[in-house]
């Protein structure tokens, strides 16, 4: 009767006792104009762990370690950018990054 009471117990508690909450990485990667990239590559702490930018030129990572985190982004045709976050524990971190393009020179052909 001791253990069904003890099993009841330790069951009721860890119903009620609260779940690591999840931090959230999200944001959008927009030109230098505004104009959503879509398919834009969203890298948090390396290649590993990446994320393509949706329609909307949005990404979102969940179950972000609590902690400081390296952010790369890239898409052809624009200047990769780095950019280092924080994230608290059970915390939203929210960043829209605007990319510039890639300044392009041809040479010139001699006629």
């Amino acid at each position: 009767m001791i253990r069904r009471i003890a099993s009841f117990t330790l069951l009721s508690l860890s119903a009620i006792a609260p779940a690591h909450a999840q931090s959230l990485f999200t944001g959008r990667v927009l030109t230098d104009s505004g104009v959503a990239l879509v398919g834009a590559e969203v890298f948090l702490d390396g290649p590993q762990n990446i994320q393509r930018t949706n329609d909307a030129g949005e990404f979102r990572f969940i179950n972000v370690p609590a902690g400081d985190h390296i952010v790369g982004l890239r898409i052809t045709g624009f200047v990769p950018r780095i950019d280092t976050i924080e994230v608290a524990e059970a915390g939203e971190v929210r960043r829209d990054y605007k990319l510039a393009r890639v300044a392009t020179t041809l040479p010139e052909v001699p006629v």
